[in-house]
């Protein structure tokens, strides 16, 4: 290596302070990253992305130029090794090529007004105003059927708690119970006193299943919260007590 030659290639010389020649060294050292991936933090990476934010400011404009051709020749390069993405994207690059005007926009804005105040009418002629394809009529005074009051009980669990039970499985057990609360027997009114609990709550083993769950009055169902049932009733036992007491006093 005395005469400065790289001793990987023979042909082009070594770089100062270095016992390879550039594109050796740059072979070498892609080579050893594919080997030994290097594991960085969420804060390297940031710092990583700052220092090339800085770098870029600092080209001038035909470097800039370049480094966009050569970036695009990259990226080329790898969308041709991997006709999935370059499929996927494409199919993105169709949906995305649809121009949204101030003037679609604004017709947009007044067909979804216009639908909105058309479903939120339909209660007061017998109709369903969770959509306009539904005739069933509303359950007393609330503005869904039976059918689309329970399907947004589902939705709104389902999003908190993976469900395993349907939006017709509770439509049958509000029929089951006659819509009537499961432990105090009162008259549940759909979006007011009407609630979701869980038998065994979901932070102490129970599931989500339909077996797991039951349709209650709101007030059962805030002073249960968490509880068990065993739990809420040696609650009630040990404080309703007191609470009549109290408010036996004048």
């Amino acid at each position: 290596m005395s005469d400065g030659i790289c001793p990987t290639c023979n042909t082009r010389p070594r770089v100062t302070g270095r016992s390879y020649c550039l594109e050796c060294g740059r072979e070498w050292q892609n080579k050893n990253k594919k080997s030994h991936p290097q594991q960085y933090t969420e804060e390297q990476r940031e710092q990583q992305r700052a220092r090339a934010r800085e770098r870029h400011a600092r080209r001038t404009p035909e470097e800039k130029a370049a480094y966009r051709a050569r970036r695009n020749k990259n990226q080329a390069a790898w969308l041709e090794a991997n006709p999935e993405i370059r499929e996927r994207r494409n199919r993105e690059a169709v949906i995305k090529k649809t121009t949204w005007t101030p003037e679609r926009h604004a017709r947009q804005k007044k067909i979804q007004k216009e639908h909105y105040l058309r479903t939120r009418a339909r209660p007061s002629s017998g109709k369903c105003g969770y959509s306009s394809n539904c005739n069933e009529p509303p359950i007393g005074d609330y503005k869904y059927c039976v059918m689309h009051w329970c399907k947004s009980m589902f939705l709104a669990h389902d999003s908190r708690v993976k469900s395993e039970y349907t939006a017709d499985d509770l439509v049958a057990l509000w029929k089951k119970q006659e819509g009537k609360c499961a432990i105090t027997g009162l008259e549940l009114i759909p979006g007011k006193t009407a609630a979701l609990d869980h038998i065994i709550p979901i932070d102490k083993g129970g599931n989500g299943t339909i077996g797991n769950v039951r349709l209650v009055h709101t007030d059962f169902n805030r002073i249960k919260w968490n509880k068990t049932d065993e739990e809420l009733k040696r609650f009630v036992l040990e404080f309703i007590p007191l609470v009549t007491k109290w408010a036996m006093q004048p």
